[in-house]
């Protein structure tokens, strides 16, 4: 794992050699509204809504402590143990504050806390059950399922499944990218007559047009007219700000949904807000209210609307799956349209043959370099990635790799080798040819994913005749593409280098995405934001 940095999970039993299920139990003598808060507060420090990046660093991780309890000896304490605990896990740096954690101590609020209109007195004995609570929640999201699935999969495939759902919630998405992402699928979605109906009924309930309803989510996420010292906190008067305010009710009038698994927060993706009081109201997470603009919306929009009409799973697949595809094309179009030394096809100019066949999704060819990439817009729910490697793959992999396109990808390649030049021109022996993924679920940019895939595509790739010289395999999702925007990109040789580089840096194979960070490729804003502002006719600020 060379070059990869990890921070290590400290939990209850880990630190104390205690049970953590009575650091839990010993919280639900407090407040809910109370508790919420100080966990709230937590996740938007690690990370404020405009960051792309979490605060795991030492110094973070002691300022909530000292802030709570100064130079307590509780606190000299803890440090100790911490640094017993780093110096038997090969000196990681131990965290105890951190996101996972925090929306499992959330939604064990929920369900175990009540509300009280109470003055509360914090005193130092609330601070250390807290902080213990933090401690205990950790023990929580990082079990794993533990049980050997025997020669069904391969030890690399198992660890990433085990550490699936925590590995997710890690991940930091742009909201820039969000924003502009859902004014797609809504375009799209509107320019099917009957989705475009059924989308207006879907919204009915808030009485909001699709643009209002980003518009305002905008608005919300980014604190506007708020309290900046606790962005979390939304004040709103529904006379003042009707749509504000009959979109928050909705986002926090939430249920208590039957829990799968002890690490299943779909009850927080549906609702990710709060309501403290009648005009007041919290923000849980930013990255929650962000999966609600583009993943939650997309499967809320199913599962509490169209499935009701009877829309079945795998006609709606379909349907957002050319969504997707057709969206990569796009942006892959204009990242490329500025070189006119490099070939891109997509979709229909790629098939060939009788019967006809379809290459791939995407190829572009620049000289003698060649990237083939298949798109995927397959997901998974949390209750297959919780619960371990034989249900996530459920005793049959050959179903998981076609899924994600590996299978798709090495039939690619050969087609290539035999048919080739009913594509394209006749290739150089010489031709380097970079295989690419693209897909859609955050699930896929987990950090062993890369590794699981390319191993398994490596595998069926020398089974047959190839005469190019074939890269790594590069692991992109919509964002990765999105990041190409940037100005720079557009030279064609940078795409290839930074193709060539994802497999050079470390002993297991990057994300695409992390070859973008060390690169400072990160997207072109001005562009973006022009987006934004045209779809909703709002002014420069």
């Amino acid at each position: 794992m060379k070059n990869i940095t990890v921070v290590l999970i400290a939990g209850y039993s880990d630190l104390f050699k205690g049970k953590y299920e009575d650091a839990l139990k010993k919280i639900e003598k407090y407040p809910l509204d109370v508790i919420l808060f100080e966990l709230v507060g937590i996740n938007f420090r690690l990370r404020s809504a405009l960051s792309l990046h979490v605060d795991y660093s030492v110094k973070s991780q002691v300022s909530f402590l000292r802030h709570w309890l100064g130079e307590d000896r509780y606190v000299s304490d803890l440090f100790k143990r911490l640094d017993h605990f780093s110096a038997t896990s090969n000196g990681r740096q131990p965290v105890i504050f951190n996101r996972a954690g925090c929306l499992y101590g959330i939604d064990y609020c929920y369900r175990n806390l009540k509300s009280s209109d109470e003055k509360f007195e914090y005193t130092r004995d609330f601070w250390i059950d807290l902080i213990e609570f933090c401690l205990a929640c950790n023990d929580v999201v990082t079990q794993y399922d533990t049980k050997d699935e025997g020669s069904k999969i391969n030890l690399l495939e198992h660890i990433n499944a085990q550490q699936a759902i925590l590995n997710e919630l890690k991940i930091v998405s742009n909201p820039i990218l969000a924003f502009n992402r859902y004014i797609d699928l809504i375009r799209y979605i509107e320019g099917d007559a009957y989705y475009k109906n059924e989308l207006s009924s879907y919204l009915t309930s808030l009485n909001l047009p699709a643009k209002t309803f980003i518009e305002t989510i905008i608005n919300i996420y980014i604190n506007k007219d708020q309290n900046k010292k606790l962005p979390f906190l939304i004040w709103l008067n529904p006379k003042e700000s009707p749509d504000a305010f009959k979109l928050v009710t909705w986002l926090s009038s939430h249920t208590l949904l039957t829990k799968k698994h002890e690490l299943d927060l779909l009850t927080l993706y549906k609702w990710p807000v709060f309501k403290h009081q009648e005009e007041k109201f919290v923000v849980l997470d930013p990255e929650l209210l962000l999966d609600k603009v583009y993943r939650q919306f997309i499967n809320d929009f199913f599962f509490d609307h169209l499935r009701l009409k009877g829309i079945t799973y795998q006609d709606y697949r379909n349907f957002i799956g050319k969504f997707f595809e057709d969206y990569v094309a796009r942006n892959f179009k204009g990242i490329l349209s500025l070189n006119r030394a490099i070939t891109y096809k997509h979709t229909d100019q790629l098939k060939f043959g009788n019967p006809e066949r379809e290459l791939c999704d995407i190829y572009v060819r620049h000289g003698r370099n060649i990237m083939i990439g298949q798109v995927k817009s397959t997901n998974f729910s949390d209750d297959q990635k919780f619960k371990g490697s034989f249900e996530f793959y459920n005793g049959d992999t050959e179903r998981f790799y076609k899924d994600v396109g590996v299978t798709q990808l090495v039939q690619s390649i050969e087609w290539l080798n035999l048919f080739g030049n009913e594509i394209d021109s006749p290739f150089h022996r010489k031709t380097k040819l970079y295989p690419v993924l693209i897909l859609n679920d955050k699930f896929f940019e987990t950090p062993f994913m890369s590794q699981v895939l390319d191993t398994e595509f490596k595998a069926r790739l020398s089974k047959i005749n190839n005469r190019f010289l074939i890269k790594d395999l590069v692991v992109m999702n919509v964002t990765s593409v999105e990041r190409l925007h940037a100005k720079k990109v557009n030279n064609g040789k940078l795409l290839w280098r930074l193709f060539w580089s994802t497999s050079r840096y470390s002993g297991i194979l990057a994300h695409f995405n992390n070859t973008l960070d060390r690169f400072r490729v990160q997207f072109h804003q001005t562009k973006e934001l022009k987006i934004i502002a045209g779809y909703l006719n709002l002014r420069r600020k």
